[in-house]
């Protein structure tokens, strides 16, 4: 039973695209952890939530149970760290988010490790150099100076 009258017993909630979710409520908003099921019982999401926003570390999971992506919130929007991992395990992105947008060095790899491109962020768009790789480890002609998103150079 609620303590102070407002939280709601754990439940469970149903999203459009099938997914269940099951955790708690407080005053009809979602609240604390958070675990996300694919239309088969797979876990796929686990997170937190403060009155209904995302907060903390979220982790997203493939059909096989591996972690492909982890994602700090804060009041709902993506704050921090920002990793995505392809479903055998390896490292693809890392960056980091500020008010929901990509923000300083960001590292894009092929699968097998290997740097696919490299730059940094500002206010969620390309700045400065950018490197860009081919699949042997060559530069490619991206590879340029960027200001505001555009290539200067």
């Amino acid at each position: 039973a609620p303590v102070d009258g407002l939280s709601e017993p754990p439940s469970q909630a149903t999203d459009l695209d099938g997914r269940r979710g099951e955790g708690s409520y407080h005053r009809g908003g979602r609240q604390g952890e958070w675990r996300f099921f694919d239309q088969q019982g797979i876990l796929r999401e686990v997170g937190s939530f403060s009155a209904g926003n995302r907060i903390g570390l979220w982790r997203q999971f493939a059909p096989n149970g591996q972690l492909v992506q982890v994602a700090e919130f804060d009041d709902g929007r993506q704050e921090g760290v920002w990793r995505r991992f392809n479903e055998a395990g390896a490292l693809l992105e890392e960056g980091q988010h500020s008010a929901s947008a990509p923000e300083g060095r960001w590292v894009r790899r092929y699968s097998d490790g290997s740097v696919k491109e490299r730059g940094l962020y500002v206010s969620g768009l390309r700045d400065g150099l950018w490197e860009f790789f081919d699949d042997l480890g060559r530069p490619t002609l991206r590879t340029g100076t960027y200001r505001a998103g555009v290539r200067i150079d």
